[in-house]
């Protein structure tokens, strides 16, 4: 009697190969993608948060800027006293965009990130929000009138 091996043979073996190819071409660029918005949501919810900051300075002494502290390009308009203190995106683990703060006078202020390293690949590109809860996406020049889309 003649004894069956058992096994794969190979035609199995290139089909089971070829679909698993199949499978990593779909999976890992949504993988990488959830990644970006991930980091993306993590970083709005910090400008959202900051903006909210600002808010409450305004509330209090009719004005965003911070008392004692004049010029728009002075960093001392952040929340935070110490560079410590001043918010990052995200809030927690390495850099994926940086902030600034821009435009700020008694009515107006204007923040920004723009992404830095892997999350430079994220189609939303740069982010901002103003005083005026104007949300903008995109690459360029910050204009508030462009719809950004569902990014935000």
């Amino acid at each position: 009697m003649k004894q069956r091996q058992k096994g794969f043979n190979l035609i199995e073996l290139m089909i089971t190969i070829a679909v698993l190819a199949v499978l990593a071409a779909i999976a890992i660029p949504l993988y990488q993608e959830y990644i970006l918005r991930a980091k993306r949501a993590a970083c709005q919810s910090v400008m959202v948060s900051t903006a909210g900051v600002f808010e409450r300075r305004h509330s209090a002494q009719n004005s965003y800027e911070k008392p004692g502290v004049s010029g728009a390009a002075n960093p001392g308009h952040f929340p935070g006293d110490a560079a410590a203190d001043r918010p990052s995106c995200p809030e927690k683990g390495p850099t994926t965009y940086n902030l600034a703060l821009s435009n700020v006078t008694a009515s107006t202020w204007i923040l920004t990130a723009t992404p830095t390293g892997a999350q430079t690949a994220d189609r939303c590109g740069t982010l901002a929000i103003n005083s005026l809860g104007q949300k903008f996406a995109g690459t360029g020049s910050v204009d508030f009138t462009q719809d950004p889309g569902t990014c935000w």
